[in-house]
């Protein structure tokens, strides 16, 4: 099983997103672990295996750039509600999504960055 870190210091958000992550695939299922801060990610991500980081760029207790360089080399992807110009400049060629996330988009994201290539099909019943 995957795991990832899923950073926001919005809980109502971090804990819808988690939800609808968890959901993506009906026969693979992501451990999600949550943090509110980016002190507190790095905590987790010290004492966990983690696949992939998802974080909010601007959170109290730290910002979401402490990932940049995590010492494990963790892929990162950023969400973000405000768009400037010193973001791009801080996040050193990792994915930033705008919020509101795009969920298809973060699930390609998502799945590519986790080794996950295969065809998502479209059942229509």
């Amino acid at each position: 099983m995957k795991t990832i870190l899923l950073c926001d210091d919005e809980e109502i958000l971090r804990d819808l997103m988690a939800d609808i992550i968890y959901n993506f695939n009906f026969s693979f299922r992501y451990n999600i672990l949550k943090a509110s801060s980016g002190m507190e990610g790095l905590k987790i991500l010290d004492e966990n295996q983690v696949d992939l980081i998802i974080s909010d760029v601007r959170m109290p207790n730290g910002y979401g750039y402490v990932f940049v360089d995590n010492p494990k080399h963790v892929p990162v992807i950023f969400t973000t509600g405000f768009v400037e110009p010193e973001i791009s400049e801080k996040i050193k060629g990792n994915v930033v999504l705008t919020k509101p996330v795009d969920f298809r988009r973060l699930e390609k994201l998502i799945k590519q960055n986790l080794g996950e290539w295969y065809e998502m099909v479209n059942l229509s019943f």
